[in-house]
């Protein structure tokens, strides 16, 4: 049966006829494209925004050509070219496709090939899956109701064969073919809902594709969605070999590869192939070789006419087509053909081949019953049919209207009003109507609605130019009369249109395109230009209109050469990425543009503002680098004069020599593209350094440099100056090098590391640098960056005796700069630092200071074990006269020991020499005079050395050694002490009243750990339960640090324990951290099962703490857990395991039962909801989508109305803690009531920590989704100004939109008051751009704000130029107030997220126009860059057609009929 069946399917379908010449061709030779649909697409399907997308791909070939080179590369698009290959392979994949389609284009023929193939393969393979196509339209003829009847009709359609394929059905060796979905009139929706019963209940059926036009498509879960793409010329010629004959295929090939791509256009669609291929026979095509496009068009809609149209039809035609254009819409009807005159011309009409009958939404759905919620939405975005002016009838009272697209779902109750009253006027619509009435119809091209529209557009220049042929005495004046009375406003610069011109270029007569040219080049603009350059390709006579050619390439090469020289140096990329792109297309070579950028260089660097400056670097990176070298000499001379004037205390200035510098240094340097590199210190962008490690450590240690004493160099970590090109010697370059240094000196707010890297690239030398920067540490102490200076320090790789003293006084500033300090000492020559110490020290004490500074650098001069030397030297300073020489000493010999880890201290000499500073050191820490600082000094290296020396001995009390002071023998082995000698003086600063101390003490105490001895246990462990019920945090937590390392004894662990749990309630985050490791250290996990106090009292304020820790700890002890074992599903199965999967699923239970108790208490306050909770014992239990039927709205409809004014609305009602909520929330449970306790709390104003907590709680609930509520942005407002910081970070966790919050952020910015890196985030996030206003102020502030203090005025531009860059744009009406911003401020930076918004429109929907009121901004207003999106928005046809009262482009009568 699978032969006979595979046999009768091959004989069917292997064989397509030829519409047209009936020429029967291989159905397996032909291919038809397909591409997937974006998902973007997908959603304008579902909700009907993109109704014209049958359109789409022939206004987006057409928007190709508009738009520049440099950005066609973002538009590529990519199909497959045999789509009935592909699913056929890809079933098990994609075993359900939506495929859509135009109309012609090809969708039944790529069913029959895929059950051609499929049949194939069933003949060689009986396994292989069977193929039945279906007809859709004579399935649903019958009576279907159910998912069995609808198979059933699908197997009566072949009968020999209904049996088998009821078999193969049920075995799932099916594929599923149904064609034709859109012809199935209101029963779209069953037909799919069949289908998803066939998939859902035999998953294993092999395919199933279903066919639809784009108008047809319902959204179907589980369905792939693609769309049958349009035929590109290389499958043109493919198909055409099996169509044609051998020397006619050669002719062809000729034809349409050597001609304009016009002809691949026309042969877009398998029907249009077969058309193009009929003419082309007969020789209406090809014959001559000055055919353009529209006169193909018109030849092949001649053909589908045939000769009996007569001329009133075709002006009928034209008439219709130009009407369906002004009015923006695709359909007709009878109603529409009445208005125009010819209704009793309708049948006729219905009959030509060029329309095809649609089926129309509203009028469909009326014949199948009420419409559901979704589909009044739906049915409310497409309620314009282009129906006429019918009055007195409610249907088409509710159709008539504006074509605009709803845009918000708040309008869905009037199309419900609308649609009610269709549905109860239908059986009196249809008394007062003819059925005919409800026909719809469109054109079965775009282009022949074009075509048409051309040939009325011309015929309408020819009757306005024989009116006024007598009232101008020059014929051009007369044509300038005539284009701009026939033209409307923008005519020219809308996409809809943008066809029709070019079609009417290539069929009027010669008089009338030359005039049209020369109208179009006397505007002198780009876009006019650009416009005549596609009509003069158009036509296709170059040989005809070569002055015209000639004269357009001048004037496109003058006003190029204009823009390119206003906007090679524009802040945004967009901007010079296109002008760029022009000026080379448009014939300017690389030598002109140079000299155009050098002639206008020196006006461009010397702008007056930094966001005009901030990008200039990069036409650098535009240009090759003979450009850059052309530049070097103005770039240098400008540069010196700059940096001149930045050299006074103006810090604004410094801005501006920043940005030169970075010019300089971009322009000759070698950009490193490895992320490694990192350079956070400037404002603007600079290439990185590269970063060499040596390939070992130890050959590096090994190595013995050359280098001079004064010039120590980096000894484990080589960091090489940049590999860039150094400048030739000029006579410039000193002056530069001169000024550069003296600002290095003395301008407080000079980038160093851009100054230093620019006097490198100049030639500078490194003693001079080395000077200056010590100049300036020097000099402007506190008023300059150490840190910059230390981090210059580091990338140059070595210090000078000008330098070396900077990184030892850094020791003493704060943390960071320290650290930074130590760096670069421990990076340095260990051998070469201590003879520069040993050489100092060795002589008179005249300078205390260079002697401190040596003994500080003795404790970074051993690599990796103790010098004996430095130990002895350090040694004898412990005990110096001079306390200060004294301190440096301890400090120095603590570094030393920390560093070596006492690699050699089993040598004898080193012991020996260590073995007088202990004694010393205790005996010293009994003075009086010593200060708080000497002490803790002491007891560090005191420990130290009991760390290196005697920890882990046993004291064997045999006399080693004498003492070295005394001479007399030791009576013990250790050199140190015993711990038990160590501990009092532990003890004493413990019990210390100088905080500083206490810190000592216990870093110590947990650095010797005192466990080690079993002896100390009772002792300490007593001393810490008393210090865990101190109320000093910082203290506790030094105790529980100690706790984390001991296993104390049964019945210590136990009193132990029990402080520690009665401790929870009030032990911060990463105390009880500490307690959770503790917990899992002694196995006490089972002490834990007491520690949850009464459920009732979950909810109230005072015991949320207690909870809120309960569940952190427990948390925390399964992280630890995981740490230990890798998963808690790995614990081995000991009774610590079983202890904690007892306590989590107990601390679970009880949190869904503190949920189910908020919401019985908070039951009266909330909606009522049949399920309120979405709670579970285990995390994984729940569902993602349970807060979907949730929405801000409702709950607060529900709530009692307040006064925004008051903050205390809600503080009568008592409220759980808000730190409950959030902790879970965090676990995972879901619950509307935790949803209304939350949104309680951020409508309250009056205690921060609450809001912020709050806020946390919400970014879990709303996810990624934007908020606003107005009681919280009062709360926000009530708050920004004393928690600036604070209600930024809240901003960010909320996603609020509120312009007010932004405009509050900025102003505490530019205060200062505001100083977080993340402040942009804030900006960007609150940004609603309802009005232009924030965006305004955040313009003003980058341009013209000024500050005395340079860090905070570089603080605020970069967060300025965050916020700007990173701005993007998701509406229409956000578009308008970037646009009114950017004209009211000209910030240059914003034209790149509007040409962005642009572009993503155009690439989802190329039919997008510029609302009418953002067109009237752009158009009025005098900014360079609004008329630079002008031009482009003219450029790309996506403005607004404005006729002239209420006259229509169809007004003036037509006399002159064409012929071809």
């Amino acid at each position: 049966m699978e032969i006979s069946y595979a046999n009768y399917l091959i004989s069917r379908l292997s064989i397509f006829k030829d519409p047209f010449s009936s020429t029967e061709i291989q159905t397996e030779m032909l291919c038809y494209p397909i591409s997937y649909l974006a998902e973007d697409q997908l959603k304008g399907l579902e909700c009907g925004l993109l109704q014209d997308i049958e359109d789409h791909q022939l206004i987006f070939d057409s928007l190709q050509k508009d738009l520049p080179k440099s950005e066609k590369l973002s538009y590529e698009h990519h199909f497959i070219a045999d789509g009935a290959a592909h699913l056929l392979a890809n079933s098990h994949r994609e075993n359900f496709v939506f495929l859509l389609g135009t109309p012609k284009i090809g969708k039944s023929s790529l069913l029959r090939k895929i059950a051609l193939l499929a049949a194939q393969n069933l003949k060689s393979n009986s396994n292989s899956p069977v193929p039945l196509l279906v007809n859709l339209k004579k399935v649903m003829e019958y009576e279907v109701s159910s998912m069995v009847q609808f198979m059933e009709a699908c197997y009566s359609q072949l009968e020999e064969f209904e049996a088998f394929l009821r078999q193969k059905f049920f075995h799932g060796k099916i594929i599923l073919l149904l064609d034709g979905l859109d012809e199935v009139k209101g029963q779209k929706k069953k037909v799919c809902e069949y289908v998803f019963k066939v998939i859902e209940m035999y998953s294993s059926l092999s395919l199933c594709v279903i066919t639809s036009r784009f108008k047809g498509y319902i959204e179907t879960k589980g369905a792939v969605v693609a769309r049958m793409e349009l035929i590109p010329l290389k499958l043109q010629i493919s198909m055409a070999q099996y169509m044609l004959s051998e020397l006619q295929f050669e002719r062809f090939v000729s034809i349409v590869t050597e001609g304009s791509n016009f002809y691949s256009e026309f042969m877009s669609t398998p029907f249009f192939l077969s058309l193009f291929l009929d003419l082309f026979r007969w020789g209406e095509i090809g014959a001559s070789e000055n055919i353009s496009r529209g006169i193909l068009y018109s030849i092949g809609l001649r053909k589908l006419l045939g000769k009996s149209v007569t001329p009133d039809i075709f002006r009928f035609l034209e008439l219709l087509a130009t009407d369906i254009l002004a009015k923006d819409i695709r359909e007709f009807s009878f109603l529409d053909v009445q208005k125009l005159g010819f209704g009793d011309c309708w049948n006729a009409i219905k009959q030509m081949p060029i329309f095809i009958r649609v089926e129309n939404d509203i009028i469909e759905k009326l014949s199948t019953g009420p419409l559901s919620d979704e589909e009044y939405y739906r049915d409310s975005i497409d309620a314009e049919c282009g129906i006429g002016e019918v009055k007195d009838t409610p249907l088409f009272q509710a159709l008539k209207g504006s074509t605009a697209r709803l845009s918000s779902i708040q309008k869905s109750s009037l199309i419900k009003d609308r649609i009610f009253s269709m549905q109860s006027s239908k059986e009196s619509l249809e008394r007062e109507l003819n059925c005919e009435a409800l026909e719809y119809f469109r054109f079965l091209s775009l282009r022949f609605a074009e075509i048409l529209s051309a040939h009325n557009l011309i015929n309408q220049i020819e009757d306005l130019i024989s009116q006024l042929a007598g009232a101008f005495l020059m014929e051009s004046s007369a044509f300038q009369k005539a284009f701009n009375q026939c033209l409307p406003k923008n005519y020219l610069f809308s996409r809809k249109y943008r066809e029709v011109v070019t079609l009417f270029a290539s069929l009027c007569n010669e008089n009338i395109f030359e005039n049209f040219i020369k109208y179009l080049l006397a505007e002198n603009t780009l876009e006019f230009c650009h416009i005549a350059e596609r009509l003069l390709k158009e036509r296709n006579q170059t040989h005809k209109f070569k002055h015209l050619i000639n004269k357009l390439k001048q004037s496109k090469c003058e006003l190029t050469k204009k823009q390119f020289v206003r906007n090679f140096s524009h802040p945004s990329s967009v901007v010079r990425r296109i002008c760029r792109s022009e000026a080379i297309d448009n014939g300017i070579f690389e030598m002109e543009m140079q000299t155009l950028i050098s002639r206008n260089f020196e006006a461009s660097l010397r702008l007056s503002h930094w966001l005009a400056l901030k990008q200039i670097s990069a036409v650098c990176n535009d240009s090759s680098v003979r450009v850059t070298r052309i530049l070097l000499n103005r770039v240098v001379d400008i540069a010196a004069d700059m940096i001149q004037q930045a050299n006074k205390s103006q810090s604004y200035k410094s801005i501006v020599l920043k940005v030169h510098l970075t010019l300089l240094l971009a322009s000759f340097e070698k950009v490193d593209k490895s992320p490694s590199g990192k350079n956070s210190s400037s404002s603007c962008t600079t290439p990185p350094s590269n970063v060499s490690i040596a390939p070992s450590a130890q050959e590096l240690f090994d190595k013995n440099t050359e280098e001079s004493t004064i010039r120590i160099s980096f000894d484990r970590m080589k960091i090489p100056r940049r590999d860039s090109v150094n400048l030739d010697r000029m006579g410039s370059t000193n002056k530069v090098i001169s000024t550069l240094l003296e600002a290095l000196r003395v301008c407080e707010s000079i980038d160093v590391n851009l100054t230093v890297r620019s006097l490198i690239l100049l030639g500078c030398s490194m003693s001079h640098m080395h000077s200056a920067l010590a100049g300036r540490f020097f000099n402007l102490g506190d008023r300059c960056s150490k840190l910059d200076i230390l981090q210059v320090l580091r990338d140059l790789g070595f210090v000078t005796q000008h330098t070396v003293d900077i990184p030892l006084l850094c020791i003493d500033y704060s943390k960071e700069t320290k650290e930074k300090a130590k760096e670069i000492l421990r990076l340095l020559n260990a051998g070469k630092l201590k003879k520069y110490a040993m050489n100092v020290l060795m002589k008179d004490e005249s300078q205390p200071v260079k002697s401190i500074l040596a003994l500080r650098a003795l404790g970074f001069a051993s690599s990796f074990e103790l010098d004996e030397e430095v130990v002895h030297f350090l040694v004898q300073f412990i005990d110096h006269y001079d306390l200060l020489f004294r301190l440096e000493a301890l400090k120095s010999l603590y570094n030393l020991i920390s560093a070596t880890q006492g690699i050699n201290t089993q040598d004898t000499q080193i012991r020996k020499i260590l073995a007088a500073a202990p004694h010393v050191i205790r005996d010293r820490l009994k003075l009086p005079k010593y200060s708080s600082t000497m002490r803790i000094a002491s007891l560090k290296c005191l420990i130290a050395l009991w760390i290196l020396l005697d920890k882990g001995r046993e004291d064997n009390h045999i006399c080693e050694m004498n003492h070295i002071l005394v001479k007399e023998q030791l009576g013990t082995s250790f050199l140190v002490g015993s711990l038990e000698s160590i501990m009092p003086i532990l003890y004493e600063f413990l019990s210390s009243d100088i905080q500083e101390e206490i810190d000592a003490g216990w870093q110590c105490l947990i650095e010797i750990d005192p466990f080690s001895n079993n002896s100390n246990f009772p002792e300490v462990i007593k001393f810490v339960k008393n210090v865990l019920l101190d109320s000093r945090i910082k203290t506790r937590k030094y105790a529980l640090k100690l706790l984390v390392k001991t296993i104390p004894s049964l019945e210590l662990k136990d009193e132990t324990m029990k402080i520690l749990i009665d401790l929870i309630p009030i032990f911060t985050s990463k105390e009880i951290e500490l307690v959770a490791k503790i917990i899992f250290n002694w196995s006490e996990i089972s002490s834990l099962k007491s520690i949850f106090p009464p459920l009732s009292s979950a909810i109230l304020p005072e015991f949320a703490t207690h909870f809120s820790n309960i569940f952190h700890l427990i948390d925390t002890l399964g992280k630890v857990i995981d740490q230990e074992y890798g998963y808690i599903s790995e614990i081995p199965q000991t009774g610590s395991s079983s202890e904690f999967k007892q306590l989590n699923h107990q601390n679970k239970s009880i949190m869904n039962h503190i949920t189910e108790n908020l919401q019985s208490t908070l039951k009266s306050s909330i909606p009522k909801r049949n399920e309120f909770l979405d709670i579970s014992g285990e995390p994984s239990f729940f569902k993602d989508d349970s807060l979907q039927d949730m929405s801000i709205i409702e709950i607060d409809d529900s709530e009692n109305k307040t006064s925004l004014d008051s903050g205390s609305g809600d503080s009568d009602e008592k409220l759980p803690s808000v730190v409950l909520c959030y902790t879970i929330l965090k676990s995972g449970i879901k619950s509307e009531a935790i949803n209304h306790i939350v949104l309680k709390y951020l409508k309250k104003y009056d205690n921060i920590d609450e809001f912020c907590v709050a806020a946390e709680a919400w970014a879990i609930i709303n996810g990624s989704k934007e908020f606003y509520q107005p009681q919280v942005e009062v709360a926000l407002n009530n708050l920004i100004d004393d928690y600036p910081e604070k209600i930024a970070k809240a901003v960010i966790d909320l996603k609020f939109k509120s312009d007010s919050i932004c405009n509050k952020l900025i102003v505490n910015l530019s205060s200062g008051t505001l100083k977080l890196d993340y402040t942009y985030k804030a900006i960007l996030i609150s940004m609603q751009l309802n009005s232009s206003a924030p965006l305004e102020e955040l313009c003003r502030l980058a341009i013209n704000y000024t500050n005395n203090d340079p860090q905070l005025l570089l603080f605020i531009h970069n967060q300025v130029s965050n916020t700007i860059e990173q701005f993007t744009i998701n509406c229409d009406s956000q578009l308008k107030s970037l646009i009114i911003c950017l004209s009211n401020n000209h910030c240059g930076l914003l034209v790149q997220p509007i040409w962005q918004y642009w572009t993503n429109r155009l690439s989802e929907n190329p039919g997008y126009v510029l609302p009418e009121d953002i067109q009237i901004v752009l158009e009025n207003s005098e900014d360079m860059d609004s008329k630079f999106l002008l031009r482009w928005a003219r450029t790309l046809g996506i403005l607004k057609v404005e006729f002239v009262g209420n006259e229509s482009i169809i007004s003036m009568p037509t006399r002159k009929m064409w012929n071809i």
